[in-house]
């Protein structure tokens, strides 16, 4: 046995559905969630009771309204004729990347609450979808090693959790003009010192620990919904069983028969489930494209310009958070642009099957599967990139210009 594999052996499971499981128990135990999951089938469900949610919706209040005052500040220090003066460059990074994060999660928690029952529908749906032959039809594409990449970086997620929020708390002693938190009380004259103190790691702490819960959550589900998806229209590729009757015509002809109207049953579901996930997510994934592009470029240029002027809680954070951005992207961008082409090699896969040409005129008019973002366009195998280089161009032009 080779060492990779020994290592293997006695590392735990680090796959897609075991990061959902480990971060379905871990936010469950830090207070309920607005999508709970039943802990023997994972199927999920809507959480209907409202005083169990109570820490939910505040937590998500709060962090709404920190991330509109931090907008709001920043805008006023673009368009102010008289600039702030406890606005600095540093404190002005720091700024802008709590108010992407915060804003980011504010645009989830309204989905979650406004498409709930969406979201449920999705998620029940990929959970029929899913079966065990799966794992086989993903080691014959060759992609299972790919996929185990994308549970390690989602099971590497989880610990960030908790680590962000904590390592943030320490800003306040170090610098105490940094952190977001000081415009919010520098003009509170009633509290002493201590108590602003006290107050301003809960108002740090708090927000950030639910931002983290929510976005950490919302990329764990997502993943999960777009590997089961792709797995299912490559099981419907790679099936052992087409290969069994080859040589017997007649056989074959009704096992085609039997297996196009199974297959294309189930691909009809998946397109039912990418079109309301797509509804789901309208909103939700142009900002996930245009709020990491600017957390990214505050992030760079933290790391590079202001390494010496800030305390080393601020880089780790900074440092986290970009190379998550850039990960998360980097393996799920591709995971979308694959439904679309797994499904076209579905419908061409079909059409040399030698099905009927009234089968051949249905499997036209299923369409390619696609996801959306937005109103704005569709992904395709280029968004990637095109996204990746409008990184790293908007980070070297702030690098070099600021």
């Amino acid at each position: 046995m080779s060492f990779s594999r020994r290592v293997s052996t006695k590392l735990p499971e680090l796959s897609t559905f075991d990061a959902l499981q480990r971060i379905a128990i871990f936010t469950e135990k830090l207070y309920p969630q607005r999508i709970t999951w039943d802990r023997n089938t994972w199927r999920a469900s809507k959480n209907t009771s409202k005083l169990q949610l109570i820490p939910w919706y505040l937590l998500s209040l709060l962090v709404a309204v920190q991330g509109c005052y931090f907008l709001y500040l920043i805008c006023n220090e673009i368009v102010a004729f008289r600039k702030d003066p406890d606005i600095t460059l540093v404190s002005g990074a720091v700024l802008m990347l709590s108010a992407c994060v915060e804003l980011l999660a504010t645009s989830v928690v309204i989905t979650f609450i406004c498409k709930t029952n969406e979201l449920v529908f999705v998620l029940s749906n990929v959970k029929q979808i899913k079966r065990p032959a799966l794992s086989d039809a993903l080691r014959e594409a060759g992609g299972a090693r790919r996929f185990n990449l994308v549970g390690l970086f989602l099971n590497g997620c989880i610990p960030i959790v908790i680590l962000i929020p904590l390592a943030t708390c320490t800003m306040p002693f170090l610098l105490e003009n940094v952190d977001p938190t000081y415009f919010i009380f520098r003009n509170v004259k009633i509290l002493s010192a201590p108590w602003i103190l006290v107050f301003r790691i809960i108002s740090i702490f708090s927000p950030l620990l639910h931002s983290s819960v929510i976005l950490v959550s919302g990329v764990i589900i997502l993943t999960n919904v777009l590997i089961i998806t792709i797995s299912a229209i490559t099981s419907m590729i790679n099936d052992k069983k087409t290969k069994k009757l080859g040589r017997i015509k007649v056989f074959q002809k009704i096992q085609n028969m039997v297996q196009f109207l199974q297959y294309i049953s189930k691909y009809r579901q998946i397109q039912l489930v990418i079109c309301v996930m797509n509804d789901v997510c309208y909103f939700v994934f142009p900002l996930v494209l245009l709020l990491p592009l600017i957390a990214v470029v505050g992030t760079g240029y933290i790391l590079v310009k202001l390494t010496r002027f800030i305390p080393f809680p601020i880089i780790f954070v900074s440092a986290v958070f970009g190379v998550c951005c850039i990960a998360g992207l980097h393996m799920i961008m591709p995971l979308l642009a694959e439904i679309t082409t797994r499904s076209q090699e579905f419908v061409r896969h079909w059409e040399l099957r030698g099905v009927t040409d009234y089968r051949v005129k249905s499997l036209k008019s299923c369409g390619p599967i696609r996801v959306a973002m937005g109103p704005f366009f569709y992904v395709n195998k280029w968004t990637r990139s095109t996204f990746l280089s409008l990184m790293v161009y908007y980070t070297v032009s702030v690098i070099i210009l600021v």
